[in-house]
Formats: C-alpha cells, structure tokens, sequence
C-alpha cells in the first residue's frame, strides 16, 4: 500500500506543480492551498511536529500570508490579497513533497493514516479541477 500511496502523491505533485504554471492568481493561490493542506495534515497531524510553514520554512514559503486554515469563505478574501513568490513557493512546494514522501518511505500506514492520506489526495485532486468547495483542509 506504501508503493500506491507513494505514487499516487508523486502523480498528484506532477500536477499540481503544472497548474501552478498558469499565471491566473488563482491558481497560484489554489496551489499554495494544497501545499498548506499537505503540510499540516503530514507534518502537523501524522508526524506530530510543527509544518514546515511554521517552523523551518516560516516567512519562506513565497508566500506575503498563510492562508486561513477555515473552510471556504475566508479563502476567497486571502486569495485576492495574498501575494505569492511562485519561486519561493515552489522550493517550499518541494520541501513538503520530501517530506511526504519520507514519511510514507519509513512509516507503514496503518489504516487509519491510510484513510487520512487518501482523504488528502481527494482535497488535492478538487482543489487541482477548481472544486475546492469540498476540500478537508
């Protein structure tokens, strides 16, 4: 199950770093909020340390804001304000895609993470198609 997970983010990165090549602002922001989803769920939640976001990548995510960690409506606001470093952000983009991938590499997941992690990828998959109005993080 590792190999399928692995995989299915190493494919779900590929995408969300070509979306991220339009120049539409909110795509970008689209793409940071995946970034953020990852980071939090991975790092903050599976591996119980503080995401990258708030400690070894703060202040150099390329991003002038974090996003807020509520549902939906105050998205749209942070979007429209949010000025992104798509650079920046896309070295951040590789440090969590690291150390998600070094996380399913050394941790076997039980069924319960397996479940977190494919309700992750849902998020990332709606958020990749513009659907973003269901997403869990």
């Amino acid at each position: 199950m590792t190999g399928v997970l692995r995989t299915e983010f190493r494919e779900i990165h590929r995408a969300l770093t070509a979306s991220s090549d339009r120049t539409i602002a909110s795509a970008a922001a689209a793409y940071a909020v995946a970034l953020m989803c990852e980071d939090v769920i991975v790092n903050g939640v599976l591996c119980g340390r503080p995401p990258l976001a708030l400690s070894t990548w703060r202040a150099r995510t390329g991003l002038s804001e974090l996003p807020p960690v509520t549902c939906q409506p105050g998205r749209g606001v942070w979007a429209a304000r949010v000025r992104i470093d798509l650079g920046a952000l896309r070295a951040y983009a590789q440090a969590v895609y690291a150390t998600t991938d070094a996380y399913l590499t050394r941790v076997p997941p039980t069924r319960l993470t397996a479940c977190v992690l494919r309700a992750l990828l849902v998020n990332q998959t709606a958020l990749l198609e513009g659907k973003g109005t269901h997403t869990v993080c």
